[in-house]
């Protein structure tokens, strides 16, 4: 048997196993390229408003956020590539970092790698299969944005462009996971290597900020980020870059089959750090909880905060951009003099609901650890079901809040900076206020849907996909007022000092408890 005996048998069960997540993906991606670009023209109907929202990409601070100006021209399709190009990038990145890891890492710390090999499957075959798998979907995702740009045939685009655009998405997923698949062999588990990962992508992204905001930055070439400088889609249409990135991708694949070669399997090429004799603090099981969720919920923490100084120190930029432009206005909801307090309560709703990601990855142990057979092991010692439930969901809950108020401050922290007459901190309390309680009634539902259907756990990022959707997009579409209000996020009044009614925070504690309640009743009930 040769070390890749069974890669594509391999290959076929990865993308069976994975169908629901690779056909959400290319559903999510297609809407966010093919589907925006099709209601740009009704973004920006005439020439002052793309003349109006091209001299706002111009700004420092809006090229740290979006990138710098793909070409010269005034052209729908330039606007269209230059607000996304950075963005779906980020976005490709981290599909293909979760889906990595999930294939590699992750099947190594559960023990299904171990029960493959025992089937007549080569020793590289599941790094093989996995790399395989990456080409397949960005490959797909690159033919499918490429397609549908053609055919929508934006005004000032040409069919360069659009395929230089949509490889640029592709060769992004691609190069990302081959990093991911690389630091699995540095890493000692599936929680460590996600941590590097993301570590590795925020400090490449916080290099093309710093590049933006300062162009004689030395360092912009470590971070591949900066293609989007180089690429000048609809004009000159480089593909040069695009190559680069894609031989980059093939070279760490290669480095990744002698980095496999010579660590055993199971451990990292990082030596483990030795833990100490005695913990007395670990001797309970909220702390072993916390402990464990301590890194990937640090990484969150500090993503949002990041996030929060981004949007904050765009604030001042808000109402050139609403001003003239009747589409987000009605999406804000505001004209442009109330435009950053409108925005401010937008951006809180959007964040809030992803800052629940972690909450629930963590309310989410509840399962995983019993499928893992982990969950035996707490049980051998004097640990109750009441312990294990409550544990899980009120530090899921803890996560997600203090992830939240991370956002909050970040925007509060850069607007005194940029701003000449900055919001007071009393505003940002109300936010966090405001959203905190339909942020733990949308984790409370994820508990109840985690515990009482666990085979149908997934289906909250579903629910949490239309919550944004609604909220964000509910006016545009005309969509009535009760749906958007049953999220709860649509209850929220634009309002600083009133946010939300009494009978409003009745209502939400009300659902959070029964939702509670219920849950731990039926979690302490059930056999493992």
């Amino acid at each position: 048997m040769n070390h890749f005996s069974k890669t594509f048998f391999l290959t076929r069960f990865y993308l069976r196993k994975d169908w629901v997540t690779l056909v959400s993906w290319l559903a999510l991606i297609l809407l966010m390229t093919v589907g925006v670009a099709a209601i740009y023209p009704s973004v920006y109907p005439n020439l002052n408003n793309r003349i109006a929202i091209i001299n706002t990409l111009k700004l420092p601070s809006m090229r740290a956020i979006l990138g710098p100006l793909q070409n010269s021209t005034t052209s729908i399709s330039n606007i269209f590539v230059s607000e996304l190009s950075l963005w779906m990038m980020l976005l490709a990145g981290i599909f293909a970092i979760i889906l990595a890891n999930g294939n590699t890492r992750k099947q190594e710390d559960n023990g299904l790698l171990e029960i493959m090999q025992a089937r007549c499957v080569g020793r590289f075959a599941p790094l093989l299969a996995t790399f395989n798998e990456l080409i397949l979907i960005n490959g797909l995702t690159t033919i499918l944005i490429g397609s549908g740009l053609n055919i929508l045939n934006l005004t000032g685009s040409n069919g360069a462009g659009n395929w230089l655009f949509a490889s640029l998405i592709g060769v992004a997923g691609l190069l990302f996971g081959s990093l991911t698949i690389l630091l699995a062999q540095v890493s000692n588990n599936s929680s460590q290597n996600l941590t590097f990962t993301f570590g590795f992508f925020t400090l490449f992204y916080l290099l093309f900020v710093g590049k933006m905001v300062h162009p004689k930055w030395p360092v912009a070439w470590l971070t591949p980020f900066s293609v989007v400088r180089k690429l000048s889609i609809y004009q000159h249409n480089n593909f040069g870059p695009i190559l680069l990135l894609f031989v980059l991708g093939l070279a760490l694949f290669g480095i990744e089959f002698y980095l496999a070669s010579i660590r055993d399997e199971g451990s990292g090429l990082l030596p483990s750090i030795a833990g100490r004799k005695t913990l007395p603090f670990l001797r309970n099981y909220p702390m072993l909880v916390l402990v464990n969720q301590f890194e990937s919920s640090a990484v969150w923490i500090v993503l949002l905060f990041i996030f929060g100084a981004m949007y904050g120190s765009v604030l001042g930029s808000i109402q050139s951009i609403v001003k003239g432009n009747p589409l987000i206005t009605k999406i804000l909801q505001t004209q442009a003099n109330q435009a950053i307090t409108s925005f401010l309560f937008v951006i809180s709703l959007v964040f809030a609901v992803i800052a629940t990601v972690p909450g629930i990855l963590t309310i989410y142990k509840l399962r995983t650890d019993e499928k893992r057979g982990l969950i035996e092991l707490i049980y051998a010692r004097p640990v109750t079901r009441t312990t294990v439930y409550l544990a899980n969901v009120l530090i899921g809950m803890a996560i997600s809040v203090v992830a939240f108020v991370g956002f909050e401050m970040g925007i509060f922290l850069t607007q005194q900076a940029t701003l000449k007459s900055p919001l007071k901190l009393s505003h940002f309390i109300s936010l966090i206020w405001a959203n905190g309680l339909p942020m733990l009634v949308l984790l409370t539902l994820a508990t109840a849907i985690i515990v009482w259907l666990p085979k149908f756990g997934k289906a909250i990022w579903g629910v949490l996909y239309v919550v944004i959707l609604l909220n964000y997009f509910g006016s545009l579409f005309k969509i009535k007022h009760w749906i958007i209000e049953s999220t709860m996020f649509g209850l929220i009044k634009r309002n600083f000092s009133h946010p939300l009614a009494t009978e409003q925070i009745c209502l939400m504690v009300g659902v959070e408890l029964i939702l509670l309640i219920a849950s731990w009743e039926h979690y302490r009930k059930i056999d493992l």
